[in-house]
């Protein structure tokens, strides 16, 4: 939760707020952290003097990252199409600037606010463009960063049995060797 936009804020809100021990806070070690969140808009500047009011609005959980649905990552590799089918249970983010994440934005799983980019894996996404009747589902294949780095549509293939033709870049296998692929 964010520090408040106005009034007086103290060193044990600012210490509250950024996780640290409220004894032994002091304003230059706050404003200087290396655990501050670049991300929050109203980060503090870090630069002498240093300042309370730096702290207003400050938000040490705050992300910009995107929140979408998906279903497990599956590092096996295999046809693409049949991750179409895949259940819809997890919450996943991108750092991408529209609801659905393009090809080059990166794909990270969450773990207590720590985000963890994706492994090399091809995962069933979603999202709501236009409200819930609205969602769109496609297949995300990931490389080891967690950049996108193929996105392929499930329309039409949901429940349809969906076969491509040969050579429609129907197998992927990030690991070979690894596991089976499905499929």
């Amino acid at each position: 939760m964010a520090l408040q936009s106005s009034g007086q804020i103290g060193l044990g809100d600012i210490a509250l707020e950024m996780g640290l021990v409220v004894q032994n806070i002091s304003l230059t070690a706050a404003s200087t952290s290396s655990t501050l969140n670049d991300a929050s808009p109203s980060k503090p500047n870090e630069s002498q003097p240093h300042g309370m009011a730096e702290f207003y609005s400050y938000d040490h959980s705050y992300s910009s990252l995107k929140t979408l649905m998906g279903g497990a990552n599956n590092i096996s590799g295999g046809k693409w199409f049949a991750f179409c089918e895949d259940k819809i249970s997890f919450f996943y983010y991108h750092d991408g600037g529209k609801a659905m994440p393009m090809v080059g934005d990166k794909l990270y799983s969450s773990n207590r606010d720590e985000y963890i980019p994706f492994p090399s894996a091809l995962t069933k996404i979603g999202a709501a463009l236009q409200g819930p009747e609205e969602e769109i589902y496609y297949v995300a294949t990931t490389d080891s960063t967690g950049t996108i780095t193929r996105l392929d549509s499930c329309e039409g293939i949901e429940g349809g049995g969906f076969e491509p033709a040969p050579g429609d870049g129907d197998t992927l296998d990030p690991n070979p060797g690894l596991e089976k692929p499905r499929g």
